[in-house]
């Protein structure tokens, strides 16, 4: 009979697990030695508990898989927060197993003790504790399920250090498969509902479809085209929604909020019907909820109850998956429109020809070498560089950084393209979910783009990329400091900067030193043969962008 750790273990490979990430620590060797042990699952190991849910995370985000990642008790524990908390704001399946004191140990202040599943319960959809052997496949399902059930999120799994050997008289059983987690989960649209909205679209003047992340999580990105195509409607996306339409579609107005771009933000406030897919309109999305007009129409599809009526006064809300919404939509709308649909291209259609315009515009506008005069290093110059070298595929993996927020007006063109902690915004989520995301997907170009605060958090873990051979390409825009801050501080407090500038270590050097390749670039034009070479190369390698933040 296997143990309570192997059983966990069985499980998860059972289910399709191919990967966990974490560090080694004696509560967990159960576990880890399990994996060794058992056919289709390996271990990765490294350097802070961060990196790994963020690697779980990223990973997650390109697969629809859940990811998964280990930590020791406490300490380990806690240095799981920021990763799990990114991935409940984003809504991405994360596993957490840790291990605890052993049961007799549990509530008599041991060493390492503290309330683990109280520590997480906030930034998990769902945390139980294994106390019995022949419990632990049936916890591991549930937490299987709960991670990719309705809207998806991250859970956590303790199993007791002696709870971890102890044999079961029960096996794993029959194994849970990804697919059919999500299909039982799929909630479908209330047909009359359907028929409110189509009557409501057909009605408007000036709709538009604003898609969320719900989209993707639905892989519902050919549904969501279908539809548009059908009257046509013009599409926005969220920045979590972003991938859901090509961003040079005739259909596609690009992303709106604080991430955005203002074309499509404009554009979303002169709607006069907006149908919302898989979105929670939040203060970024919506710029503080000011991009909806108050005498716009909205009509919300959400998986997630809660979410419906909660930001705006709502003409008609829904439970209901985006993709089996848009599938009915399309239905219904089909025999509506048969015959009185406008002939020729849809490019050609006066409205979607002006929007073409206009988006074509404001983004030539925004590169051109004249815009942004007052701020350092032309950053519309590099990110232009960048976009020459990157495939239609390519995942841009984004990080925080005054610099950063420039490089998330490259198009995005491919499902699964645009990676951002969007809810938490944490430092240090990028270059790990980077890597994961390589994992995921790696036959695509994977670049993450972010400051040198940010990268600097997670460094130690570029030797984890060199070690496991993950060839991740990172830009690093150099500006000596947290730019962001250091702006704000120039604005808001009378230009005192304090705590905001640093010099930090030499990057490209860092990274040979490491054994990953290292450039540096001080102009534009150097940015785009320098990343070729990393991206050519098969290698992880780091690109430095040194920017001097006096110099405009």
């Amino acid at each position: 009979m296997k143990t309570a750790a192997e059983l966990v273990i069985q499980v998860l490979a059972d289910a399709g697990v191919k990967r966990v990430f974490g560090i080694s620590g004696d509560s967990v060797l159960a576990l880890i030695d399990a994996i060794e042990r058992t056919p289709g699952i390996d271990y990765m190991t490294v350097f802070h508990e961060q990196v790994g849910t963020s690697m779980a995370d990223g990973y997650a985000r390109v697969t629809g898989n859940p990811g998964v990642v280990m930590a020791h008790m406490g300490p380990g524990v806690c240095n799981l927060v920021i990763g799990l908390a990114s991935a409940y704001r984003d809504s991405i399946p994360v596993i957490a197993l840790s291990g605890v004191r052993e049961l007799r140990k549990i509530g008599r202040d041991s060493w390492h003790e503290i309330d683990q599943l109280g520590l997480l319960r906030p930034i998990t959809k769902w945390g139980a504790r294994i106390i019995s052997a022949d419990s632990a496949a049936r916890v591991t399902k549930t937490a299987l399920t709960m991670a990719l059930s309705g809207r998806p999120g991250p859970v956590h799994i303790e199993l007791p250090k002696d709870i971890a050997k102890v044999e079961s008289s029960v096996g794993a059983g029959a194994a849970l498969k990804f697919s059919a987690i999500q299909e039982a989960s799929r909630v479908g649209p209330n047909p009359k509902l359907v028929e409110k909205a189509c009557d409501l679209l057909l009605a408007a003047d000036r709709p538009v479809i604003l898609a969320g992340g719900g989209v993707l999580r639905s892989v519902a990105e050919k549904s969501l085209l279908a539809f548009a195509e059908l009257l046509p409607i013009p599409v926005a996306t969220t920045s979590n929604g972003r991938g859901t339409i090509p961003e040079d579609h005739p259909l596609a107005i690009g992303p709106i909020g604080q991430y955005g771009t203002p074309f499509a933000s404009e554009e979303i406030k002169q709607a006069d019907v907006v149908l919302a897919l898989g979105t929670r309109f939040s203060d970024v999305a919506t710029r503080d909820w000011t991009l909806i007009s108050p005498s716009a129409k909205i009509i919300h599809v959400d998986m997630d109850a809660k979410e419906l009526g909660r930001q705006f006064e709502e003409a008609l809300s829904m439970v209901a998956d985006a993709g089996l919404f848009l599938e009915a939509a399309a239905a219904e709308m089909k025999g509506r429109i048969k015959g009185k649909r406008p002939a020729g291209p849809i490019e050609g259609q006066p409205r979607i020809a002006a929007l073409i315009k206009g988006r074509d515009e404001e983004f030539k506008s925004f590169f051109d070498p004249s815009a942004h005069a007052a701020v350092p290093g032309k950053p519309q110059l590099l990110v232009q560089e960048i976009i020459g070298t990157l495939k239609r595929d390519a995942i841009i993996v984004l990080g925080a950084g005054l610099y950063a927020r420039y490089a998330g007006r490259i198009p995005v063109r491919a499902s699964g393209s645009y990676l951002k902690s969007l809810g938490l915004g944490a430092l240090g989520w990028a270059f790990p979910a980077a890597l994961g995301a390589k994992l995921g997907q790696p036959g695509r170009q994977v670049v993450c783009l972010l400051g040198d605060g940010d990268f600097m958090s997670v460094i130690q873990d570029l030797s984890t990329a060199v070690r496991e051979n993950i060839p991740v390409a990172v830009v690093v825009f150099n500006d000596y400091g947290h730019g962001s801050i250091r702006e704000l501080q120039k604005r808001e407090y009378g230009g005192r900067i304090v705590g905001s500038n640093y010099t930090p270590p030499p990057f490209d050097e860092l990274a040979r030193v490491m054994g990953a390749l290292g450039f540096r670039a001080t102009k534009p034009e150097e940015v785009k043969p320098a990343l070729g070479k990393i991206l050519d190369s098969g290698k992880p390698g780091v690109l430095e962008i040194s920017i001097n933040p006096k110099i405009g």
